[in-house]
């Protein structure tokens, strides 16, 4: 898919193609939540990572 989207992006950002300017702000945003779903799914973070955010983002919960 996200492969796809690149391809379309490309596309839509040719000024040949018509309804182009319409169309390449939604395509952009769409790739970048799919860059993101990606790289969440491929880099996962370690449960150290996990652990310390954990802790700076809700100190006050009990710890497991």
């Amino acid at each position: 898919m996200l492969r796809l989207t690149r391809l379309l992006d490309a596309q839509v950002n040719d000024p040949d193609f018509p309804a182009g300017r319409q169309l390449a702000p939604e395509v952009k945003g769409r790739l970048i939540q799919l860059q993101y779903s990606w790289e969440a799914l491929d880099n996962p973070m370690s449960p150290e990572e996990a652990d310390r955010l954990t802790a700076q983002h809700f100190p006050d919960e009990p710890r497991s």
